[in-house]
């Protein structure tokens, strides 16, 4: 992630490397994203935080 989006939250910058990767086909429609335990390690952030991102990306489409 990029210096741009260090003012945001947490979830809301996760949200936008996990959308941008979906649009980098490194997960899309044969390919679902990885869970929430492997995604909270992998930003070390909670679970809790992995779900609103994944919200807000299911908010906005993006996710089914």
């Amino acid at each position: 992630m990029d210096k741009s989006t260090d003012i945001l939250p947490q979830y809301m910058r996760i949200a936008a490397d996990l959308a941008a990767k979906i649009v980098a086909s490194e997960y899309g429609i044969d390919h679902k994203i990885p869970g929430k335990s492997t995604l909270s390690s992998a930003y070390g952030v909670s679970q809790e935080t992995v779900r609103k991102a994944e919200n807000l990306l299911s908010d906005m489409g993006v996710l089914g």
